[in-house]
């Protein structure tokens, strides 16, 4: 089944982390806060220094999510958030795979170097509609190697 066709995006265009990932982030570390409370109220070190550890992660999780961008301009893509900064230009975008409901954007080597699984599936489908036209892919014809379901290559 092929993905709907969506109108251009507008550059250039800055897309965040989907509502799913933040939600659950915040509701994780939310909860982590909880049991360290919890925990420290009873008097029990130990499961305290477990759930705090648990938490610290969550809390980690939920500053790299929500700080999570991806820009879209007439040059390429930029992906910056708490752990770093990649960019590519479209010529670099090999090909494009769709998987059930996850999209990926490759480069030559075969590498992932901008990661839109965080995105929400309306801008994945946008972020990779537009890659597979500014970067001029079309759809692979023949087999194509599971997971994933369509592809658009040089």
């Amino acid at each position: 089944m092929a993905i709907k066709e969506l109108p251009p995006i507008t550059f250039p265009h800055t897309f965040a982390a989907g509502n799913t990932y933040r939600w659950g982030m915040g509701l994780f570390s939310a909860m982590g806060l909880f049991a360290t409370g919890n925990a420290l109220s009873h008097h029990q070190p130990s499961n305290a220094f477990v759930a705090g550890v648990l938490t610290a992660g969550f809390v980690f999780l939920l500053f790299a999510v929500l700080s999570f961008r991806i820009r879209v301009d007439g040059t390429g893509m930029t992906q910056s958030w708490l752990i770093g900064k990649s960019a590519i230009t479209w010529p670099q975008v090999a090909r494009v795979d769709r998987s059930r409901r996850v999209y990926s954007i490759h480069i030559a080597d075969g590498t992932e170097p901008i990661m839109i699984s965080f995105l929400s599936t309306p801008a994945q489908i946008a972020v990779a509609q537009e890659s597979i036209r500014c970067a001029g892919l079309t759809p692979t014809r023949g087999k194509i190697p599971l997971p994933a379901v369509e592809r658009w290559d040089r």
